[in-house]
């Protein structure tokens, strides 16, 4: 869908993680694709450094400051009242001066205030849920907001009928369409091409399931003539380093984070991933062959209804905390050397995916700044 007349003005209301930046980084690019002379405006939580190397090295982005609900100790919640009338505040002048067509939000705690006084304020407003499991801050917009894109048709359960269209998770172009081959992605990240290659990633934020899971195991891994690309999240760099000094393994490549996912995903013949949403929408475009462990960690429990959904339709191999601490290492050995089984799971994972997610997603952005129903 191409945008032929005026140009739009679009302001995005970030989540908090690479996931939720990862959509509105996909979206964004669509936008300026159309054209240059269009307007984007971000509006995210001061401090999240994830936004950074994400969205802040092409566009600037609008800070308010915002914690998260706290499931743990309610009572430490009676200040976000506070907080979220100064971020609406903030909010109204920023809408006001930016003056957009369309407000979208992509989940998370930070885009609710923002995404909700773009509502009071009468301006056309969507969200995009890429969980099988919707959010709060998402759950709690669905009566504000004009339309909500999902991607799991369980979500769709969670918001009014009439504003939930199927549209998939938009994925960025540059994973969808990497530049160079296996041997130039290897080069970028010091590995030998001619080695069968596992990525193993829990997210932009890593996972303290997979990262031990994978650390108790080193010895294994290192003995089976695999090499491992390791993305470890920043938090948990410096730990898994120092067990790497205790157990060495010369095939094992670690980095806290990576820009460069394309080329990740390049390298590997096999990924074992959390089961965020935006994580397993990539593995289907690209047809990797996965394992998903969904992590405990996450809010609400959502990467197990995430996982489940996989469960159903066969795309991937999917473990359980428990059953991945008994045969996770064996699955990624028996797989990862057996090239008719990772043919059988490109083709189950690729059934899923949605390249169209993000042209389908810019399409309901322009209806709604243009007011077509």
């Amino acid at each position: 869908m191409s945008n032929k007349t005026r140009p739009i003005s679009v302001a995005i209301g970030l989540g908090d993680t690479g996931g939720h930046i990862y959509i509105a980084d996909a979206i964004a690019d669509r936008i300026m694709e159309d054209g240059p002379e269009n307007k984007l405006t971000f509006v995210g939580a001061e401090g999240r450094l994830d936004m950074v190397p994400i969205i802040g090295a092409k566009y600037p982005i609008r800070t308010y400051k915002i914690r998260p609900y706290n499931r743990r100790h309610r009572i430490r919640n009676a200040s976000l009242i506070f907080q979220l009338v100064r971020c609406m505040a903030k909010s109204f002048g920023i809408l006001r001066s930016c003056d957009p067509d369309v407000v979208v939000g992509t989940g998370g705690y930070s885009s609710g205030p923002f995404l909700l006084t773009a509502s009071l304020m009468r301006i056309p407003s969507l969200i995009i849920e890429p969980n099988s499991l919707p959010g709060l801050t998402n759950r709690l917009l669905k009566h504000s907001v004009d339309r909500v894109l999902i991607a799991f048709a369980s979500a769709g359960n969670h918001f009014p009928e009439k504003k939930v269209i199927n549209t998939g998770i938009p994925v960025r172009d540059s994973v969808l369409h990497p530049n160079g081959d296996k041997r130039e992605a290897c080069r970028l990240f010091g590995l030998n091409p001619d080695l069968r290659t596992i990525l193993i990633t829990g997210g932009s934020l890593g996972s303290e399931t997979i990262n031990g899971l994978i650390s108790r195991n080193l010895s294994r891994l290192s003995a089976n003539n695999v090499q491992v690309l390791w993305q470890t999240g920043f938090h948990h760099m410096e730990a898994v380093r120092e067990i790497l000094r205790k157990k060495p393994f010369p095939n094992c490549k670690l980095i806290p984070y990576t820009d460069r996912m394309d080329s990740a995903y390049c390298v590997a013949d096999l990924v074992v991933s959390a089961a965020g949403a935006v994580s397993i929408a990539e593995l289907a475009a690209l047809g990797k062959p996965a394992i998903v462990i969904p992590s405990v960690e996450a809010t609400e429990d959502h990467q197990t209804s995430n996982a489940m959904a996989l469960l159903e339709s066969g795309a991937c191999l999917v473990m359980s905390d428990t059953e991945a601490k008994r045969r996770l290492v064996d699955c990624m050995i028996d797989t990862v050397h057996d090239r008719q089984l990772l043919s059988e799971l490109s083709v189950s994972i690729r059934a899923i995916g949605r390249s169209d997610a993000t042209e389908r997603a810019y399409g309901e952005i322009i209806k709604l700044a243009r007011g077509i129903d």
